[in-house]
């Protein structure tokens, strides 16, 4: 099995999945090779948790790497480790190969015609990919040839690997193919991770009560609402605060959430914590776990949150309606209904017996749906599949 991606990173969503699966492939029993563009130094750069030691890491080719437009800074690091470990191609004949990175469409037909089936690793909806993947948080303008490069990069593929049958469906009916090429895998999330932190003491003010919002800042996550949401809230109680865990993406989007806190007096009262590599500390200190992305995939976070016994409050969207049951292990609006998401904090903040029967039910759907065991035998069947 031949894995292209980023990075072996713990630091999104996307990479830690990746990392996650590269893991269980290998507890099934077959060999992994994952290529980054760093390799090896992976381990020193961005200082990955759970890395299974039998993963075998290399370095990806210049040519590769050069297509994604990097720095020169690492275009000269990429080309340096390239010297010390060539890219070799020997095990990619008649492979199965996820592609995780966007690997150019030469390379990708190349390996078909070489006989490997070349999986597209479809992280998110096909709207998501369509309306900002690849833009640095912004969002395209021409929907129309957004959704014509879509199709013509989905076609380039052998299968596509997606989190949630919901969205793979949408992808199914939007290109219209005869015969049905996307393949599921409902995630789980990594216990060794969640295990070292539940029972820790709280790192936030138990004075307060504490709403963790986790995601890189960019508009796709809907940080924006936040201000006006705490807003409503501050009309009913003053200790209600959100924390927003996550890396800059978008410096503008940023400095427009900021202004408009302080125009609405909450200043104090939604605050950016940064990237934070502890950050499953935040969530597991956190009264609530609040999602107000406008597109996501099978969310990590929400998974995470399910494993730490926490009380979930989102947007409905179809990723997240594969993963909980709304009114019976969370509490979801309609996008975009702030008022709703208000209403829903509300109600949680003055009744914590609901909040932990809420969060008890989110653990139980964990443990039934998404736990390792569930998850080593879906992918099991999944590879067996590929590999006929």
């Amino acid at each position: 099995m031949n894995i292209f991606t980023n990075a072996i990173s713990r630091k999104n969503g996307g990479s830690s999945s990746i990392v996650d699966l590269a893991n269980n492939i290998i507890e099934l029993g077959y060999q992994v090779n994952i290529y980054t563009p760093f390799g090896f130094m992976d381990k020193y750069i961005y200082k990955p948790t759970d890395v299974s030691k039998k993963l075998n890491i290399k370095v990806l080719k210049n040519k590769i790497y050069k297509s994604k437009n990097p720095s020169n800074k690492k275009e000269l690091l990429n080309n340096a480790l390239n010297l010390l470990s060539p890219f070799n191609s020997t095990n990619l004949k008649d492979a199965i190969v996820i592609d995780a990175i966007g690997l150019p469409y030469y390379f990708i037909d190349k390996l078909k015609s070489d006989g490997c089936k070349v999986v597209y690793n479809h992280a998110g909806s096909p709207n998501a990919v369509m309306k900002y993947f690849g833009m640095d948080g912004a969002k395209r303008d021409d929907l129309d040839k957004a959704q014509e490069e879509y199709l013509d990069m989905i076609n380039h593929y052998s299968n596509i690997l997606f989190q949630s049958s919901t969205q793979a469906k949408e992808l199914f009916e939007l290109a219209q193919w005869e015969e049905d090429r996307t393949i599921v895998l409902r995630p789980s999330a990594s216990m060794h991770d969640i295990a070292k932190i539940k029972g820790k003491d709280s790192i936030l003010d138990k004075n307060d009560f504490n709403i963790v919002i986790v995601g890189s800042v960019q508009e796709r996550k809907g940080q924006h609402l936040l201000p006006k949401i705490s807003k409503i809230l501050s009309e009913s109680v003053d200790n209600i605060k959100f924390h927003i865990v996550g890396n800059i993406v978008d410096n503008n989007y940023k400095l427009k959430i900021e202004k408009d806190s302080e125009n609405l007096e909450q200043k104090e009262k939604v605050i950016f914590q940064g990237f934070k590599s502890n950050y499953l500390e935040y969530m597991n200190s956190a009264d609530v776990i609040l999602q107000v992305s406008e597109e996501e995939g099978v969310s990590r976070i929400l998974r995470e949150a399910m494993a730490l016994k926490k009380m979930i409050i989102s947007f409905k969207l179809d990723g997240t309606n594969d993963l909980l049951v709304d009114k019976e292990d969370c509490l979801l609006s309609e996008y975009g209904d702030i008022g709703n998401i208000a209403n829903d904090i509300l109600k949680i903040y003055k009744d914590k017996e609901l909040r932990d029967k809420y969060a008890l039910k989110a653990l139980e759907n964990f443990e039934a749906k998404y736990s390792k065991k569930e998850y080593l035998r879906q992918l099991k069947s999944l590879i067996e599949k590929l590999e006929k």
